[in-house]
């Protein structure tokens, strides 16, 4: 994509997975994969969605209309969600990103319509809070934010949280986004899938 996009999704599918039994992004739910689920949720509100993946795991994804699947850029591979969002960032240039993490299967397109209701020029982060959580991987992030990104991932700090303070966020209550806690469900373990998997 060559011209600058209004909004690209970004959808961070190269974890590891170390305390799933297998691949999280490849577990199904209602009939789809966690990674389809997040896609189709985004595909109403991008111009553009890019799954960010492991090499070894890129080659599993279905390639299909208006989803790119990439890798971590080499010189900050393996570093965490913020290295997957400076790969697409640094790729896909847009004046807003929907990031979304694999293990969020739950999240859908109305819930992604909420969330950017409250995408403002003058902030360059909304992200919203859940119970007293922090949700940095299911937020809106401005182009701004990619020196930040960058000055992070070069000093070594790899934390989401380091980044927030580093540029201009809003938090937003998850009763102030309307929408439901449960719709942010982390499914990272087998114990959460097996319960998930009894309301299927």
């Amino acid at each position: 994509m060559s011209a600058k996009a209004k909004r690209v999704g970004i959808v961070l599918a190269g974890g590891e997975s170390s305390r799933f039994d297998g691949e999280k992004a490849f577990a199904v739910y209602q009939n789809r994969r966690f990674y389809k689920r997040i896609v189709d949720a985004l595909s109403a509100h991008v111009d553009q969605t890019i799954l960010v993946s492991r090499s070894d795991l890129t080659s599993y994804f279905s390639t299909e209309e208006n989803l790119v699947i990439i890798e971590d850029v080499d010189v900050f591979a393996g570093k965490g969600p913020l290295a997957g969002i400076y790969s697409a960032m640094m790729k896909f240039p847009a004046e807003w990103y929907v990031v979304m993490a694999v293990d969020m299967p739950l999240l859908d397109s109305k819930a992604i319509e909420s969330l950017i209701q409250f995408q403002d020029n003058t902030i360059q982060a909304v992200v919203p809070i859940v119970n007293d959580r922090i949700q940095p991987l299911a937020a809106l992030y401005q182009h701004d934010c990619f020196p930040s990104v960058y000055s992070q991932l070069q000093a070594g700090q790899y934390r989401m949280m380091n980044f927030l303070s580093s540029v201009t966020t809003r938090y937003v209550d998850a009763l102030e986004l309307g929408i439901p806690i449960e719709k942010f469900s982390n499914i990272n373990d087998d114990p959460t899938y097996q319960a998930l998997r009894k309301e299927d």
